[in-house]
């Protein structure tokens, strides 16, 4: 059974014994593989993970068997564990951010069955001129590179193939400053003592993952800085996301108006209550007469509120800093939210709207309830000051 990083059943585990790549004796674990990270348990049944690799790359191992062999001479007490290691031919050499690991399975089906799902990354490098310095106004080459990385403690090595015995490239990293490109927020700056190096990435995720990579095989590096920074970003990003509703459907490309200055818009004509949307286009809603949708309503802001729609259909709306606030669905929107078919807008104090061509009766009503009773507290505290 396969447990992802919460202990729950997943794709593939195994029984796996783990060692050091200085040291000649194993340490059993069950396994987890999830992309090209490895969950280690103590126990089939742990409930959370005791260690984490994250693999830059490995490859089927291979022992030279005369070092061993001359070794198991010198050290005689480890002779069981090294004859051990020689037998089985069902081992994996695995490069990770911690270090260099031996990975061996009960089984050759079980190494070769992870070694088809794990899955290395690569990223496109631009590699700047040797210098002294690293200064600023080196040349970059003209030419990038889809390179394979391996980051280990201190070290960088970068191979053309997945396969490579050698590195292409190897830099020091003890001590790095990185920064990201203004032209194109993908490519990564990595400055050096004695060679720069800029990184093309497939996203700012990945960008993220591999900055984390940096941090913890550099010394003394900027990337928590920028980390934290991505953080905030890509947070927002996200949580933009989730919040995205349905986009609207072409017959749903409307906004009715329902009350606006307090008169009740649902007996006048189709055509003066109902104003097309537009995919790919944008409205304003306020009481200047220039913009796209007109209301003449003292409580609402000139330019009150604007409604995008893009390519696909999905619509948001942003408020312009207007006096009385926007709300959908009577939420107050800071400043923008997305909307979709059935949603109601209230905008400023009394104006009621509806996207969509089918009107969310219950919604309308809502809405119309929540206006009276804001009218009726005004009311009261307007009385209670003139007692006073």
């Amino acid at each position: 059974m396969d447990m992802d990083e919460n202990g729950t059943p997943g794709a593939i585990s195994s029984k796996v014994e783990l060692r050091s790549g200085d040291k000649v004796k194993y340490k059993t674990y069950w396994a987890s593989l999830n992309g090209t990270r490895i969950f280690l348990y103590k126990t089939e049944k742990s409930k959370k993970p005791s260690r984490k690799l994250w693999i830059s790359y490995w490859e089927e191992e291979k022992f030279d068997t005369n070092y061993l062999t001359d070794f198991g001479k010198e050290h005689p007490e480890n002779l069981a564990d090294l004859e051990n290691v020689m037998a089985h031919k069902r081992g994996y050499r695995c490069f990770a951010t911690e270090g260099l690991f031996s990975l061996k399975f009960e089984t050759p089906e079980l190494g070769g069955s992870w070694n088809k799902l794990i899955k290395f990354g690569y990223v496109k490098a631009l590699l700047g001129s040797d210098g002294d310095d690293g200064d600023e106004n080196d040349e970059w080459s003209e030419s990038w590179f889809r390179l394979y990385f391996i980051l280990l403690p201190g070290h960088v090595y970068a191979y053309e193939k997945s396969s490579d015995p050698h590195p292409k490239q190897h830099l020091c990293i003890n001590k790095i400053g990185v920064e990201r490109s203004e032209e194109d927020p993908r490519i990564l700056k990595v400055a050096t003592p004695l060679r720069n190096l800029k990184v093309k990435f497939r996203d700012e995720y990945q960008m993220f993952d591999w900055l984390h990579g940096l941090m913890r095989a550099s010394k003394e590096s900027n990337c928590g800085l920028l980390l934290a920074k991505m953080h905030a970003e890509l947070n927002k990003t996200l949580m933009s996301l989730l919040s995205e509703k349905a986009p609207l459907s072409d017959e749903d490309l409307v906004v009715q108006v329902h009350v606006a200055n307090d008169i009740d818009w649902s007996g006048k004509k189709a055509s003066k209550r109902t104003f097309p949307l537009k995919k790919g286009g944008s409205v304003v809603i306020g009481r200047d007469e220039s913009v796209g949708i007109f209301l003449d309503d003292p409580n609402i802001s000139r330019a009150h509120c604007k409604i995008d729609v893009d390519a696909r259909g999905g619509c948001r709306i942003a408020d312009l800093g207007s006096g009385n606030g926007t709300k959908v669905n009577l939420k107050l929107i800071e400043p923008h939210a997305s909307v979709t078919a059935g949603d109601v807008l209230v905008v400023g104090k009394s104006t009621i709207l509806s996207v969509g061509k089918a009107v969310d009766k219950g919604k309308v009503e809502e809405a119309v309830a929540y206006r009276k009773k804001r009218q009726m507290e005004k009311s009261q505290r307007s009385k209670t000051v003139d007692l006073v």
